[in-house]
Formats: C-alpha cells, structure tokens, sequence
C-alpha cells in the first residue's frame, strides 16, 4: 500500500510520511532509503518520503493529529 499510495501523493507535489509495520522496521527504513536516493538522484529532496516507526502508540499520534 506505501508505495502505491505515497508514487500518488508525490506526483501531486505531496511529501510523505509512513509508518511501517513494527514488526519490520529495517524493511522500512531500507525502503524509505533506496526512495530518498532515488529521488535525489532525480533532483528531488528525499526527505520528501519521510519515516516513523514505532509501535500502534505511534500511528495513534499520527492519524489523530489535526493538521
């Protein structure tokens, strides 16, 4: 789901931020790497694909904050 949701939201000139399963978070970071290097490479800043792990008290934060 990230990646075809977050490919959307930056062809809309949107920035990004994920939080990956807490079960698998160096496959997330790892994937948030390869996309900022990819982006960089193109001219874009890769902070623009922007991660937070943790666990569900995280993603709470992240979907109840209201801006």
């Amino acid at each position: 789901v990230y990646g075809w949701n977050s490919a959307i939201a930056m062809i809309c000139g949107d920035a990004v931020v994920w939080k990956g399963a807490p079960t698998t978070p160096l496959t997330s970071i790892a994937t948030t790497k390869i996309i900022a290097s990819v982006l960089e490479r193109n001219g874009i800043p890769g902070s623009i694909a922007s991660l937070v792990t943790g666990g569900a008290d995280v993603g709470e934060v992240l979907v109840n904050d209201k801006r």
